[in-house]
Parts: C-alpha cells; structure tokens; sequence
C-alpha cells in the first residue's frame, strides 16, 4: 500500500492499483452530487473549485464522477431489475390462483 496525497494506492498482485480516496477528499464531492444529483455534470469551473477544495486534481476529481455516475446507474438497474423480477413472480403466482376462492387481486378493478 502506498500514500499518494489524498489517496492510497493499492496493489494486491492484480492487474490494476485500485485507489482509495481519503474521506475529507470525498467529502466535498458527494456533497456536491448529492445536491446536483439529477445533473451530476459539474462544470469546468466547478471541477476546479472542487479539486481546489477536495486537494485532488482535477483529473481525479473527473474520474471520481465518472466513477460516482457508473456506480449509480448500476445500482439503478439492480434496482429495476429486482422490482421487475418480483413482480414477474408475483404475476405468476395470481395466475397459478385464479381458480382459488380467494383472488386478492383482479386485474380489471384492482383488489376486491
């Protein structure tokens, strides 16, 4: 493991150091994409005044949001996928139970 400014470099005989930013870093980053979270696109100015801020360069501080909008669009979809995976299986169990006496749901007027 090996210091580097604001962030530690590592390598576990991989194929790729990974980084880990230290959290005063980070800080101010999240804070910035959590109140511009339906545009995480910070301008150029503002990718500086972050870098300034957060003691990266201006390099990292791209690759950081880079990172951070990859990371939340994977989680979108894990999320997407879940809810359409259960509601698959739900739809398969009504189906399995239309002919019980007991339908708690109808598809024409929605519960009973």
């Amino acid at each position: 493991m090996e210091r580097r400014g604001n962030y530690t470099s590592i390598n576990r005989n991989g194929p790729r150091n990974r980084r880990y930013y230290a959290k005063s870093s980070t800080e101010c980053l999240l804070k910035w994409y959590a109140d511009h979270e339906t545009n995480p696109y910070p301008s150029n100015e503002e990718k500086q005044e972050l870098a300034t801020a957060s003691g990266l360069s201006v390099e990292r501080v791209i690759q950081w949001f880079t990172n951070k909008r990859t990371e939340m669009r994977r989680k979108t979809f894990r999320k997407i996928k879940k809810a359409s995976t259960v509601s698959h299986h739900l739809e398969e169990w009504f189906s399995e139970h239309e002919s019980t006496h007991i339908q708690p749901w109808n598809k024409e007027r929605n519960w009973h």
